[in-house]
């Protein structure tokens, strides 16, 4: 494909009138952005970045913001302790 003799892919436009050429274009075409009958549109919301020597990772967006946290879970009990895990009439496991 000539879109893919390049060593950039930050973004790409097709146009046509027929939406299953569109996409299928488009799922071949290695860029970061892909839009299809309109160019340079998009939401905050949306990850932006390139394929190739076009970049590294994604601006914008959930992808972006998952790029400068890291996640972590706490759990906290507060109330009367249940013991909900243990079933009556069996030894709890010891190691």
């Amino acid at each position: 494909m000539l879109a893919n003799s390049t060593m950039y892919g930050l973004s790409a436009g097709v146009w046509t009138r027929d939406v299953d050429t569109a996409f299928q274009v488009s799922r071949g075409i290695r860029a970061g952005t892909i839009w299809i009958n309109t160019f340079m549109d998009g939401y905050p919301e949306l990850p932006f970045g390139g394929y190739n020597e076009s970049g590294l990772g994604r601006e914008l967006g959930r992808v972006a913001i998952e790029e400068f946290t890291e996640l972590k879970t706490i759990q906290l009990h507060l109330g009367k302790r249940t013991n909900w895990w243990h079933q009556p009439g069996t030894v709890p496991a010891t190691t």
